[in-house]
């Protein structure tokens, strides 16, 4: 969002001062219509979890992810496993 280029996540979050405010949840996506604002007109979820807020409220890093259907196929086992390890079956 702010047009800036890092060569890491770390050196990234370090300017967390500076991160845009999104006041109707966090969708300021270019590519498309999110689900999660109008699941209507909307042609994808573009939802992408920020680690450093998450870890920061002790969420783990799928806890917006409302299913294993929305992440690419290598998180899945990963998603299942801790999941049903902090939600059940």
């Amino acid at each position: 969002m702010s047009g800036r280029q890092y060569q890491s996540f770390d050196e990234a979050i370090v300017r967390c001062d500076d991160w845009v405010e999104f006041p109707r949840g966090g969708c300021a996506c270019g590519f498309g219509v999110c689900t999660r604002l109008d699941p209507v007109a909307g042609d994808h979820d573009w939802y992408e979890p920020c680690e450093p807020a998450l870890e920061r409220d002790g969420l783990p890093w799928f806890y917006f992810i409302p299913s294993v259907d929305k992440l690419a196929p290598e998180f899945h086992e990963q998603y299942l496993r801790e999941s049903q390890a902090l939600w059940g079956d």
